[in-house]
Protein backbone atom coordinates (compact mmCIF):
# COMPACT_ATOMS: atom_id res chain seq x y z
CA UNK A 1 0.00 0.00 0.00
CA UNK A 2 2.83 2.41 0.77
CA UNK A 3 4.47 1.65 -2.58
CA UNK A 4 1.21 2.73 -4.18
CA UNK A 5 0.85 5.91 -2.05
CA UNK A 6 3.90 6.83 0.05
CA UNK A 7 2.10 9.83 1.61
CA UNK A 8 -1.06 8.04 2.72
CA UNK A 9 -1.69 9.06 6.39
CA UNK A 10 -3.59 5.86 7.15
CA UNK A 11 -0.94 3.59 5.68
CA UNK A 12 1.98 5.36 7.35
CA UNK A 13 0.14 5.48 10.66
CA UNK A 14 -0.55 1.73 10.52
CA UNK A 15 3.04 0.93 9.57
CA UNK A 16 4.30 3.14 12.43
CA UNK A 17 2.07 1.31 14.90
CA UNK A 18 3.33 -2.07 13.66
CA UNK A 19 6.95 -0.88 13.86
CA UNK A 20 6.43 0.28 17.44
CA UNK A 21 4.86 -3.06 18.30
CA UNK A 22 7.95 -4.81 16.89
CA UNK A 23 10.31 -2.50 18.83
CA UNK A 24 11.57 -0.79 15.63
CA UNK A 25 11.17 2.72 16.98
CA UNK A 26 13.61 4.49 14.63
CA UNK A 27 11.78 2.97 11.69
CA UNK A 28 8.45 4.12 13.14
CA UNK A 29 9.66 7.73 13.14
CA UNK A 30 10.38 7.43 9.42
CA UNK A 31 6.80 6.32 8.75
CA UNK A 32 5.48 9.23 10.82
CA UNK A 33 7.27 11.99 8.93
CA UNK A 34 4.52 12.40 6.26
CA UNK A 35 1.99 12.93 9.08
CA UNK A 36 3.96 15.75 10.70
CA UNK A 37 2.90 18.39 8.17
CA UNK A 38 -0.78 17.43 8.15
CA UNK A 39 -2.96 19.46 10.57
CA UNK A 40 -5.59 16.75 10.91
CA UNK A 41 -2.93 14.24 11.93
CA UNK A 42 -1.26 16.40 14.59
CA UNK A 43 -2.66 14.50 17.54
CA UNK A 44 -1.86 11.07 16.13
CA UNK A 45 1.58 12.19 14.96
CA UNK A 46 2.59 13.57 18.36
CA UNK A 47 1.20 10.61 20.30
CA UNK A 48 3.07 8.07 18.17
CA UNK A 49 6.21 10.20 17.78
CA UNK A 50 6.36 10.57 21.57
CA UNK A 51 6.41 6.80 21.95
CA UNK A 52 8.94 6.36 19.15
CA UNK A 53 11.32 9.02 20.49
CA UNK A 54 11.12 7.40 23.89
CA UNK A 55 12.10 3.91 22.71
CA UNK A 56 14.46 4.51 19.78
CA UNK A 57 18.02 3.11 19.97
CA UNK A 58 19.29 6.41 21.33
CA UNK A 59 16.23 7.69 23.22
CA UNK A 60 15.27 11.32 22.63
CA UNK A 61 13.41 12.05 25.83
CA UNK A 62 13.44 15.80 25.24
CA UNK A 63 11.83 15.27 21.84
CA UNK A 64 9.31 12.83 23.33
CA UNK A 65 8.35 15.35 26.02
CA UNK A 66 7.83 18.01 23.32
CA UNK A 67 5.57 15.60 21.42
CA UNK A 68 3.48 14.86 24.51
CA UNK A 69 3.25 18.56 25.36
CA UNK A 70 1.90 19.28 21.87
CA UNK A 71 -0.57 16.38 22.15
CA UNK A 72 -1.75 17.59 25.56
CA UNK A 73 -2.62 21.01 24.10
CA UNK A 74 -4.69 19.35 21.39
CA UNK A 75 -6.44 17.12 23.96
CA UNK A 76 -7.91 19.93 26.05
CA UNK A 77 -11.53 19.20 26.83
CA UNK A 78 -11.05 15.44 26.41
CA UNK A 79 -10.11 14.28 29.91
CA UNK A 80 -9.73 10.61 29.09
CA UNK A 81 -7.38 11.35 26.20
CA UNK A 82 -5.42 13.76 28.41
CA UNK A 83 -5.17 11.02 31.04
CA UNK A 84 -3.67 8.67 28.48
CA UNK A 85 -1.14 11.31 27.37
CA UNK A 86 -0.17 12.16 30.96
CA UNK A 87 0.21 8.46 31.77
CA UNK A 88 2.86 8.17 29.06
CA UNK A 89 4.41 11.62 29.59
CA UNK A 90 4.69 11.54 33.40
CA UNK A 91 7.46 8.90 33.65
CA UNK A 92 9.63 10.94 31.26
CA UNK A 93 9.59 13.85 33.71
CA UNK A 94 10.62 11.86 36.78
CA UNK A 95 14.34 12.70 36.46
CA UNK A 96 13.99 16.28 35.23
CA UNK A 97 10.93 17.49 37.16
CA UNK A 98 9.66 14.98 39.70
CA UNK A 99 7.03 17.33 41.14
CA UNK A 100 5.53 17.93 37.69
CA UNK A 101 5.61 14.20 36.93
CA UNK A 102 3.72 13.49 40.16
CA UNK A 103 1.15 16.19 39.41
CA UNK A 104 0.48 14.96 35.86
CA UNK A 105 0.13 11.35 36.96
CA UNK A 106 -2.26 12.34 39.76
CA UNK A 107 -4.37 14.09 37.10
CA UNK A 108 -4.18 10.99 34.90
CA UNK A 109 -5.46 8.79 37.74
CA UNK A 110 -8.32 11.20 38.43
CA UNK A 111 -9.40 11.43 34.78
CA UNK A 112 -9.15 7.67 34.13
CA UNK A 113 -11.12 6.47 37.13
CA UNK A 114 -13.76 4.86 34.87
CA UNK A 115 -11.33 3.35 32.37
CA UNK A 116 -9.66 0.25 33.75
CA UNK A 117 -6.86 -0.12 31.17
CA UNK A 118 -5.68 3.50 31.32
CA UNK A 119 -6.39 3.79 35.04
CA UNK A 120 -4.24 0.80 35.94
CA UNK A 121 -1.25 2.13 33.98
CA UNK A 122 -1.73 5.62 35.45
CA UNK A 123 -1.88 4.25 39.01
CA UNK A 124 1.27 2.17 38.51
CA UNK A 125 3.23 5.08 37.06
CA UNK A 126 2.02 7.32 39.89
CA UNK A 127 3.12 4.73 42.48
CA UNK A 128 6.62 4.68 40.96
CA UNK A 129 6.76 8.50 40.95
CA UNK A 130 5.54 8.67 44.55
CA UNK A 131 8.25 6.21 45.56
CA UNK A 132 10.95 8.41 44.04
CA UNK A 133 9.38 11.52 45.52
CA UNK A 134 9.32 9.82 48.92
CA UNK A 135 13.06 9.19 48.76
CA UNK A 136 13.67 12.78 47.70
CA UNK A 137 11.75 13.90 50.80
CA UNK A 138 13.65 11.43 53.02
CA UNK A 139 17.00 12.80 51.84
CA UNK A 140 15.76 16.34 52.54
CA UNK A 141 14.72 15.39 56.06
CA UNK A 142 10.99 15.78 55.30
CA UNK A 143 9.93 12.59 57.06
CA UNK A 144 6.21 13.33 57.18
CA UNK A 145 6.08 13.98 53.42
CA UNK A 146 8.13 10.85 52.74
CA UNK A 147 5.78 8.72 54.83
CA UNK A 148 2.74 10.07 52.96
CA UNK A 149 4.35 9.33 49.58
CA UNK A 150 5.47 5.81 50.52
CA UNK A 151 2.07 5.00 52.05
CA UNK A 152 0.26 6.11 48.89
CA UNK A 153 2.76 4.30 46.65
CA UNK A 154 2.22 1.02 48.53
CA UNK A 155 -1.55 1.34 48.79
CA UNK A 156 -2.16 -1.22 46.01
CA UNK A 157 0.74 -3.74 45.87
CA UNK A 158 -0.95 -5.48 42.92
CA UNK A 159 0.29 -2.67 40.69
CA UNK A 160 3.92 -3.48 41.51
CA UNK A 161 6.21 -5.98 39.83
CA UNK A 162 9.13 -8.21 40.83
CA UNK A 163 10.71 -7.05 44.09
CA UNK A 164 9.07 -3.63 43.96
CA UNK A 165 6.61 -4.54 46.77
CA UNK A 166 9.51 -5.39 49.09
CA UNK A 167 11.40 -2.21 48.18
CA UNK A 168 8.30 -0.06 48.69
CA UNK A 169 7.40 -1.69 52.02
CA UNK A 170 11.01 -1.45 53.22
CA UNK A 171 11.02 2.29 52.45
CA UNK A 172 7.68 2.77 54.21
CA UNK A 173 9.11 1.03 57.29
CA UNK A 174 12.12 3.37 57.26
CA UNK A 175 9.75 6.34 57.23
CA UNK A 176 7.78 4.77 60.11
CA UNK A 177 11.03 4.43 62.03
CA UNK A 178 11.77 8.12 61.52
CA UNK A 179 8.23 8.89 62.74
CA UNK A 180 9.03 7.12 66.02
CA UNK A 181 6.83 4.15 65.07
CA UNK A 182 9.61 1.68 65.86
CA UNK A 183 7.29 -1.18 66.79
CA UNK A 184 5.47 -1.10 63.43
CA UNK A 185 8.73 -0.76 61.51
CA UNK A 186 10.38 -3.65 63.37
CA UNK A 187 7.58 -6.04 62.38
CA UNK A 188 7.94 -5.08 58.71
CA UNK A 189 11.74 -5.48 58.72
CA UNK A 190 11.43 -8.84 60.45
CA UNK A 191 8.92 -10.07 57.86
CA UNK A 192 11.08 -8.86 54.97
CA UNK A 193 14.15 -10.55 56.47
CA UNK A 194 12.28 -13.87 56.52
CA UNK A 195 11.48 -13.54 52.79
CA UNK A 196 15.11 -13.12 51.72
CA UNK A 197 16.16 -11.74 48.32
CA UNK A 198 17.31 -8.44 49.80
CA UNK A 199 20.17 -8.22 47.31
CA UNK A 200 17.59 -7.60 44.57
CA UNK A 201 16.24 -4.37 46.05
CA UNK A 202 18.86 -3.12 48.52
CA UNK A 203 22.30 -1.75 47.69
CA UNK A 204 25.50 -2.71 49.48
CA UNK A 205 26.22 -2.85 52.36
CA UNK A 206 22.57 -3.59 53.18
CA UNK A 207 22.02 -6.10 50.37
CA UNK A 208 22.64 -9.16 52.57
CA UNK A 209 21.47 -8.21 56.05
CA UNK A 210 19.66 -4.90 55.57
CA UNK A 211 16.27 -6.00 56.86
CA UNK A 212 17.82 -7.79 59.86
CA UNK A 213 19.95 -4.73 60.62
CA UNK A 214 17.01 -2.33 60.55
CA UNK A 215 14.84 -4.72 62.58
CA UNK A 216 17.52 -4.58 65.29
CA UNK A 217 17.83 -0.83 64.83
CA UNK A 218 14.07 -0.40 65.30
CA UNK A 219 14.31 -2.22 68.64
CA UNK A 220 17.29 -0.04 69.54
CA UNK A 221 15.20 3.06 68.82
CA UNK A 222 12.08 1.76 70.58
CA UNK A 223 12.68 3.25 74.03
CA UNK A 224 11.62 -0.10 75.51
CA UNK A 225 14.18 -1.61 77.92
CA UNK A 226 13.42 -5.21 76.95
CA UNK A 227 13.62 -4.53 73.21
CA UNK A 228 16.84 -2.57 73.62
CA UNK A 229 18.42 -5.59 75.33
CA UNK A 230 17.25 -7.74 72.42
CA UNK A 231 18.81 -5.31 69.94
CA UNK A 232 22.24 -5.90 71.52
CA UNK A 233 21.94 -9.63 70.87
CA UNK A 234 20.81 -9.07 67.29
CA UNK A 235 23.63 -6.62 66.52
CA UNK A 236 26.02 -9.19 68.00
CA UNK A 237 24.78 -11.84 65.55
CA UNK A 238 25.16 -9.45 62.61
CA UNK A 239 28.82 -8.64 63.33
CA UNK A 240 30.13 -11.62 61.38
CA UNK A 241 28.37 -10.50 58.20
CA UNK A 242 29.10 -6.76 58.48
CA UNK A 243 32.42 -5.63 57.03
CA UNK A 244 34.32 -2.36 56.68
CA UNK A 245 32.58 0.87 57.66
CA UNK A 246 29.27 -0.98 57.97
CA UNK A 247 30.88 -3.36 60.44
CA UNK A 248 32.10 -0.40 62.50
CA UNK A 249 28.59 1.05 62.47
CA UNK A 250 27.18 -2.24 63.77
CA UNK A 251 29.86 -2.38 66.50
CA UNK A 252 29.07 1.19 67.56
CA UNK A 253 25.36 0.43 67.72
CA UNK A 254 26.10 -2.74 69.69
CA UNK A 255 28.13 -0.70 72.18
CA UNK A 256 25.39 1.91 72.36
CA UNK A 257 22.76 -0.81 72.92
CA UNK A 258 24.70 -2.02 75.94
CA UNK A 259 24.96 1.57 77.17
CA UNK A 260 21.18 1.88 76.94
CA UNK A 261 20.85 -1.41 78.83
CA UNK A 262 23.16 -0.01 81.52
CA UNK A 263 21.02 3.11 81.78
CA UNK A 264 17.83 1.04 82.03
CA UNK A 265 19.39 -1.14 84.75
CA UNK A 266 20.65 1.91 86.67
CA UNK A 267 17.17 3.48 86.61
CA UNK A 268 15.76 0.22 87.97
CA UNK A 269 18.29 0.34 90.84
CA UNK A 270 20.32 -2.59 89.48
CA UNK A 271 23.85 -1.23 89.79
CA UNK A 272 25.46 -4.62 89.18
CA UNK A 273 23.52 -5.10 85.96
CA UNK A 274 24.48 -1.60 84.85
CA UNK A 275 28.15 -2.29 85.54
CA UNK A 276 28.12 -5.54 83.54
CA UNK A 277 26.33 -3.85 80.64
CA UNK A 278 28.95 -1.08 80.54
CA UNK A 279 31.72 -3.70 80.49
CA UNK A 280 30.07 -5.22 77.42
CA UNK A 281 29.74 -1.77 75.85
CA UNK A 282 33.46 -1.12 76.37
CA UNK A 283 34.35 -4.28 74.40
CA UNK A 284 32.66 -3.02 71.25
CA UNK A 285 33.09 0.78 71.29
CA UNK A 286 35.42 1.79 68.46
CA UNK A 287 35.86 5.56 68.78
CA UNK A 288 37.95 7.26 71.45
CA UNK A 289 34.99 9.47 72.38
CA UNK A 290 32.70 6.48 72.90
CA UNK A 291 35.31 4.68 75.02
CA UNK A 292 35.77 7.78 77.18
CA UNK A 293 32.02 8.16 77.68
CA UNK A 294 31.73 4.53 78.78
CA UNK A 295 34.70 4.85 81.14
CA UNK A 296 33.08 7.96 82.61
CA UNK A 297 29.78 6.16 83.19
CA UNK A 298 31.55 3.19 84.80
CA UNK A 299 33.27 5.61 87.18
CA UNK A 300 29.92 7.21 88.03
CA UNK A 301 28.69 3.81 89.24
CA UNK A 302 31.67 3.54 91.64
CA UNK A 303 31.42 7.08 93.08
CA UNK A 304 29.75 6.02 96.32
CA UNK A 305 31.73 2.83 96.99
CA UNK A 306 35.14 3.90 95.72
CA UNK A 307 35.25 7.71 95.49
CA UNK A 308 39.02 7.87 95.30
CA UNK A 309 39.23 5.71 92.17
CA UNK A 310 36.31 7.59 90.62
CA UNK A 311 37.99 10.95 91.29
CA UNK A 312 41.22 9.70 89.67
CA UNK A 313 39.27 8.59 86.58
CA UNK A 314 37.36 11.87 86.32
CA UNK A 315 40.53 13.98 86.77
CA UNK A 316 42.36 11.96 84.11
CA UNK A 317 39.74 12.75 81.51
CA UNK A 318 40.84 16.36 81.21
CA UNK A 319 37.30 17.69 81.00
CA UNK A 320 36.22 15.38 78.17
CA UNK A 321 33.38 14.54 78.49
CA UNK A 322 32.38 17.79 80.18
CA UNK A 323 30.19 15.97 82.72
CA UNK A 324 33.32 14.40 84.20
CA UNK A 325 34.13 17.81 85.73
CA UNK A 326 30.72 17.97 87.39
CA UNK A 327 31.16 14.51 88.89
CA UNK A 328 34.75 15.26 89.89
CA UNK A 329 33.44 18.25 91.83
CA UNK A 330 30.84 16.10 93.57
CA UNK A 331 33.46 13.58 94.74
CA UNK A 332 35.88 16.29 95.83
CA UNK A 333 33.15 18.10 97.74
CA UNK A 334 32.27 14.91 99.63
CA UNK A 335 35.95 14.56 100.49
CA UNK A 336 35.89 18.03 102.03
CA UNK A 337 37.93 19.64 99.25
CA UNK A 338 35.62 22.61 98.72
CA UNK A 339 37.94 24.80 96.68
CA UNK A 340 38.94 21.98 94.32
CA UNK A 341 35.24 21.10 93.93
CA UNK A 342 34.40 24.73 93.15
CA UNK A 343 37.20 24.90 90.55
CA UNK A 344 35.97 21.70 88.85
CA UNK A 345 32.41 23.01 88.67
CA UNK A 346 33.59 26.40 87.37
CA UNK A 347 35.51 24.63 84.59
CA UNK A 348 32.44 22.56 83.76
CA UNK A 349 30.36 25.72 83.41
CA UNK A 350 33.01 27.39 81.25
CA UNK A 351 32.87 24.34 78.93
CA UNK A 352 29.14 24.79 78.42
CA UNK A 353 27.56 22.48 81.01
CA UNK A 354 24.18 23.94 81.95
CA UNK A 355 22.45 22.74 85.11
CA UNK A 356 20.38 24.38 87.82
CA UNK A 357 22.20 22.32 90.45
CA UNK A 358 25.59 23.28 89.04
CA UNK A 359 24.79 27.00 89.30
CA UNK A 360 23.45 26.47 92.83
CA UNK A 361 26.61 24.63 93.94
CA UNK A 362 28.90 27.31 92.48
CA UNK A 363 26.90 30.14 94.05
CA UNK A 364 26.90 28.32 97.38
CA UNK A 365 30.69 28.04 97.39
CA UNK A 366 31.06 31.71 96.46
CA UNK A 367 28.69 32.77 99.21
CA UNK A 368 30.19 30.60 101.93
CA UNK A 369 33.89 30.76 101.08
CA UNK A 370 34.09 33.87 98.90
CA UNK A 371 35.86 32.14 96.02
Amino acid sequence: AREYDADSPLTNRNLAVLALKQGQCDRALGYLLPLKKLRGEAMMYNRLAGRANRCKKVPNLKGAAANYAAAAKLARGNNLLLAEIYTEWGPLLVKSNLTDAKSKLETAVKYSVRNQSIGKAAKRNLALALFRHGWKSMKSGKTADAYTDFERAFRDPRLLKGTEPQAFEFSLALAQLERSEASKAEKVFKRLASKGGQNEYLKAPYDKIGAQFFAAYAKYRSGNAGLRRQSAGEFQRLLGSAKGSFGRKVRDLLASSWEYSAYDAYRAGKTGGATNALKSAARYASSAAAKKAIAHNRAVLTMSKNPGAAATTFAGMGGNPRESLVNLGIVLDKQGKSKEAYQAWARAKSKGVRSRNLDKWIDSKKRIFGY
